[in-house]
């Protein structure tokens, strides 16, 4: 059964071979990344070329998220499955670091803007 996946930080590295790979499996697939049209334009155009969609999206900017979601859901109707795949860098003791830090909690910024859209929100990749 084909899904609508959102994935978040897909413009190298995991984020971009599971964008390529669930796409290959038949699924409709949104990767999301800063500066689709920018510094990522060119991973983005690959994406493309493989037929997965490209969505702009800053997991650190409440903003640019809930803009990345509505165009998903504008689109596809529905968010079947996120792989929140974005990370944050870093640096210091990570002793140091509390949950609050860089932000707040940003692991869940994109399942919190999915779901405030009821009967349309996604199931975390390990719920799935």
């Amino acid at each position: 059964m084909s899904k609508t996946i959102l994935i978040t930080g897909a413009s190298s590295g995991f984020g971009r071979d599971t964008a390529e790979t669930l796409r290959r499996a038949g699924h409709t697939v949104y990767a999301s990344m800063r500066g689709a049209q920018g510094k990522n334009r060119e991973a983005a155009g690959a994406l493309r070329k493989l037929g997965v969609k490209t969505v702009e999206l800053d997991v650190s900017d409440d903003t640019s998220v809930e803009a990345g979601v509505r165009t998903v859901l504008a689109e596809a109707g529905q968010i079947d499955v996120l792989v929140n795949n974005a990370g944050i860098a870093s640096a210091g003791v990570t002793e140091a670091f509390t949950a609050g830090t860089g932000d707040g909690d940003l692991r869940h910024e994109c399942h919190r803007a999915a779901s405030r859209h009821p009967r349309r929100a996604p199931l975390h990749a390990t719920e799935a």
